[in-house]
C-alpha cells in the first residue's frame, strides 16, 4: 500500500508542485502518522531535486593541443579553469533557463596533469540550489587518445547566480518541486 501511495504522490508532486505542502505537511488526515509524512516529503523532495537537475548535466570534450600547454608541457591551469567555467555556466543556464554568472569558485583541486594529445572531458552537475545561488560541481577527466585509461585531473565547485534584465542579482526561478516542507 505504501508503495502505491509513494508512486501516486510522486506523480502528483512532479505535476503539481504544491501537492506535498498543501495536503501532506503536518496533515494527519491522509495516513494518520505525521512522522511518516515528514520523512516521505523529505525523501520525495531529494529525489525530485536530483531528477530535475539530472537534465542539466553538461559534458564537453576538448583536445589538448600544443597551444594550450604551459612550460611543463601539460595543460595550462588557466585554460583548464576557463573550460570548467564555461561548462559550469552552460549547466547552470540549462538548470534555470536564466541569465547566469559565476559569483565564486571554491575548492579548486588540480589532481593530476593533463598531457598533450589527450582528451579532456569536462563534466558539470548541479549539487545544490538556494534562493539566489546554484552550486555546480565541475570535474575534468584526462583520457589518453589510444587507451581506455581515464583519470580525474581536476575538480571545483562553482557558485552561480542569476541576473535580471538590469544585470542585478535575482532569485533563481526553480520550480516549486524543489522546495521542502517546513
Amino acid at each position: 500500500m505504501a508503495s502505491l501511495i509513494w508512486h501516486l504522490l510522486k506523480f502528483y508532486f512532479a505535476n503539481i508542485g504544491k501537492f506535498i505542502e498543501s495536503y501532506c505537511c503536518g496533515s494527519e488526515r491522509l495516513f494518520g502518522d505525521s512522522n511518516f509524512i515528514t520523512i516521505f516529503a523529505a525523501k520525495l523532495s531529494v529525489m525530485s531535486h536530483q531528477e530535475f537537475f539530472r537534465e542539466a548535466e553538461t559534458r564537453q570534450c576538448k583536445m589538448v593541443f600544443p597551444g594550450t600547454l604551459n612550460a611543463n608541457e601539460t595543460l595550462f591551469g588557466g585554460e583548464l579553469m576557463k573550460w570548467m567555467d564555461e561548462v559550469a555556466f552552460i549547466c547552470a543556464t540549462r538548470a534555470t533557463r536564466q541569465k547566469m554568472f559565476t559569483a565564486k569558485v571554491e575548492n579548486v583541486e588540480f589532481i593530476c596533469p593533463v598531457q598533450e594529445n589527450s582528451i579532456a572531458e569536462v563534466v558539470a552537475n548541479v549539487k545544490n540550489a538556494g534562493s539566489v545561488r546554484l552550486e555546480v560541481e565541475v570535474k575534468i577527466f584526462s583520457e589518453s587518445l589510444y587507451s581506455t585509461e581515464k583519470d580525474l585531473a581536476a575538480k571545483a565547485l562553482f557558485i552561480m547566480t542569476a541576473l535580471n534584465e538590469k544585470n542585478k542579482v535575482t532569485r533563481l526561478a526553480i520550480p516549486e518541486l524543489l522546495h521542502t516542507c517546513e
